[in-house]
């Protein structure tokens, strides 16, 4: 069986170190439209003419040994050979990354090694012509065209042997193709012979995928893995076997330097590219390299809690486990593992010195060591011990934002769905709120005995989460929308979730986040009438209203006020009187009720909508460098359950809108300190003309007078 051989190049056998090498992409045109293509979001509007691919070359000279020429389609330009010829020239070993179909006229193998190209990579990752028709999108006649193709490479290189084309092929795996590895190496060799060629096994960039009806494009890595072990072990000698673009977690341990990316790593081979901007080779970011950011990518990684644990993740490439795109999206069984046993150093050991670049490698496992991540604690916290019995069983990726911990609780499996707040421009549905997340039954309602969901929820509602702050900066976590869910979380907890929760015979069916600021709970009577709770998390205010046009004239006064003494009764602390309900002007619209500090009203909806931000004094603060980068700050009076910057004697600080960050916060202290003059003071228009005075000049003696502006105070 033949693996990796001692010294490989990118498609080329060259004695001593693996080459620098550089992909530049020359153009957007292809004769397939496989349904998974990572070109397809590229930003290459137009190809490159000859002078400017020379120039392009000639930058690639500068840093590279060897160009891979992509495209979509790379040998449909019909200037290829003279590309080809002109790096050859300037002392670069050529590849041409290729469907393959285009060797379907035969003399083009010979035409290119004339030219001066080594080596072609040709991609091959559907087992059979209908499963190729499917995923290429284009006739299934194409299929035998890449099969003839690679036939008439075989039949040039057996009658030039000292001119050979040298071959590689690479197969990326996904749900097509799961399970048929073998097969499909079986139609290569019967293509391109038993020897003289390289198989390369890959995994699919997370990239924009058209729907070919497929639910999934991933597959359970563990079926993957044990198809892969069992390939490797039945790998025939005479051809070398590589892995590029995967986790190591795939491969069995003592398979595990067969990665190509190890490697590089392991040869300090450079990468670079010009797949982002046609005019510019730039360093590939997203390759294993001693010099990548490896802190900053594993906190963008949705399993960044499992692999930061794994003594590999340094010489690993996570793509199959960091899902951007639909189809993506990982499922339970998609779960990483890491490697504890496994070293670095055992696999630069299988590749002949386990000394080599392994300084670097360990200072990343322990930076890596040192850095946990909020889901640590996260999970930490839900494994609620002592928590009404609930024991938690397992907690894993669904798909991007959301992550699945499952519960035992009295016999029961209950799978919840943990979302991490967003704040987007129309309104967020939400579960229950609990802390700063919203949590819902995995796979929709949970039929259990009553109070088991509930008491699972109290138990989880009373769990000590990772302060808010540790998420600030993930791309997924929303932190102004996180306050406003922790801010409601303390007045709520578990007590009102959709679908559960009851007040009298209305069920709350649904709540919504807007962006407004307003948590707005769904109660719908057997009726139809519905009616909404709304809380503003900036002020303890809550005003019931009945949503007109929904059965609302079918309601009686009687059932009205069971839901009004349901509500605030919940709402209470203690006794409270029930007013004269003014019912008709509810019913029509124009009024609704109010609860405020103990209190029940009624008022006109306006009114009582806008009452939450009286008595504010509000500061609108754009950053002068980017006028589009700004902050809205509060100063109020202290109210339960409002989140805050400061607060000083009964005034809080807080702000809304945006990231406190750089000059914001700087401003922010200013303020705080600022506030020791106004405790005393009522936050008015009229009453702090002197403090906006010494506003003024506090921000000329901290130097912000010129780097921010207060739009409005």
């Amino acid at each position: 069986m033949s693996l990796i051989p001692g010294t490989i190049g990118c498609a080329v056998d060259q004695p001593g170190k693996m080459p620098d090498w550089c992909e530049i992409t020359l153009t957007h045109r292809c004769n397939q439209r496989c349904f998974f293509c990572y070109e397809e979001g590229r930003d290459i509007a137009r190809e490159p003419d000859l002078a400017n691919v020379k120039r392009l070359l000639d930058e690639v000279s500068k840093k590279a040994e060897q160009v891979t020429l992509c495209g979509k389609e790379i040998l449909l330009r019909k200037d290829i050979l003279e590309i080809v010829r002109y790096a050859s020239g300037i002392g670069l070993r050529v590849t041409v990354f290729t469907n393959g179909q285009a060797f379907e006229r035969r003399e083009l193998a010979g035409e290119l090694v004339e030219a001066g190209c080594t080596g072609a990579v040709i991609s091959f990752h559907f087992p059979d012509a209908e499963t190729f028709a499917r995923g290429a999108r284009v006739s299934s006649k194409c299929f035998h065209k890449t099969i003839k193709g690679l036939k008439n490479i075989r039949d040039y290189n057996l009658a030039n042997p000292e001119k050979r084309l040298h071959i590689n092929t690479e197969t990326d795996m996904f749900a097509l193709n799961a399970g048929r590895l073998a097969g499909m190496r079986d139609i290569l060799i019967e293509a391109l012979g038993g020897g003289g060629w390289k198989m390369r096994i890959g995994a699919l960039l997370p990239s924009p995928v058209y729907d070919i009806g497929l639910g999934h494009v991933l597959e359970p890595v563990s079926d993957r893995r044990a198809e892969l072990a069992e390939f490797i072990e039945s790998h025939p000698d005479g051809v070398p076997l590589e892995f590029v673009k995967i986790p190591l977690c795939l491969l069995p341990p003592d398979k595990a330097h067969l990665s190509l990316d190890v490697r590089y790593m392991y040869e300090g081979t450079r990468l670079t590219l010009n797949h982002a901007d046609p005019e510019k080779i730039t360093v590939d970011d997203i390759s294993t390299s001693f010099s990548r950011d490896i802190g900053g990518k594993m906190r963008a990684h949705p399993y960044r809690w499992v692999c930061r644990m794994c003594n590999l993740a340094p010489v690993c490439r996570f793509e199959r486990v960091d899902w951007n795109f639909r189809y993506f999206e990982p499922t339970r069984e998609q779960k990483p593992f890491p490697f504890t046993d496994l070293t670095a150093g055992g696999l630069f050991a299988r590749l002949g010195n386990e000394k080599k670049n392994l300084r670097v490698v360990n200072g990343i496992v322990r930076f890596l060591r040192k850095s946990p991540f909020p889901e640590e604690e996260l999970i930490s916290a839900l494994t609620l011990k002592g928590g009404g019995g609930a024991r938690l069983t397992g907690v894993w990726i669904d798909r991007e934002p959301l992550f699945t911990a499952e519960f035992k609780i009295n016999g029961h499996s209950i799978p919840l769905l943990f979302r991490p707040p967003e704040k987007k421009a129309g309104s967020v549905r939400i579960g229950a709120i609990i802390k700063y997340f919203h949590v819902e039954p995995a796979g929709g309602a949970v039929e259990l005995p009553p109070g088991i969901l509930s008491g699972l929820l109290r138990a989880i509602n009373r769990r000590r989460f990772p302060d808010i702050g540790k998420w600030g900066g993930e791309k997924w976590f929303d932190m102004s929308a996180g306050m406003l869910f922790q801010a409601a979380s303390r007045i709520f907890g578990s007590r009102i979730w959709p679908g559960i929760g009851r007040f009298g015979c209305w069920l709350t069916d649904s709540a919504r986040l807007e962006p407004s600021g307003e948590l707005v709970f769904e109660a719908v009577h057997p009726s139809l009438a519905r009616a909404e709770l709304i809380r503003r998390t900036d002020r303890p205010v809550f005003l019931l209203s009945l949503v007109k046009g929904a059965g609302a004239e079918k309601l009686t006064r009687k059932e009205f006020v069971m839901l009004l003494k349901s509500v605030f009764g919940r709402l209470s602390v203690g006794e409270f009187r029930l007013p004269d309900v003014p019912y008709e002007d509810v019913i029509n619209g124009t009024a609704c009720a109010a609860f405020d500090e103990g209190r029940l009203f009624f008022g006109q909806t306006r009114e009582l909508k806008t009452c939450a931000t009286q008595g504010d004094l509000i500061l609108s603060v754009r950053d002068l460098r980017d006028m589009d980068s700004g902050l809205t700050f509060h100063i109020s009076r202290y109210r339960e359950g409002l989140p805050h910057f400061k607060r000083v004697g009964n005034l809080i600080l807080w702000y809304s809108n945006g990231e406190l960050t750089g000059q914001f916060e700087t401003f922010a202290r200013l303020l705080a300190g600022m506030m020791e003059k106004m405790v005393d003071l009522p936050v008015t228009q009229e009453s702090i003309a002197g403090w906006r005075n010494d506003l003024s000049e506090a921000l000329i003696s901290a130097g912000l007078s010129e780097k921010i502006a207060i739009n409005a105070i």
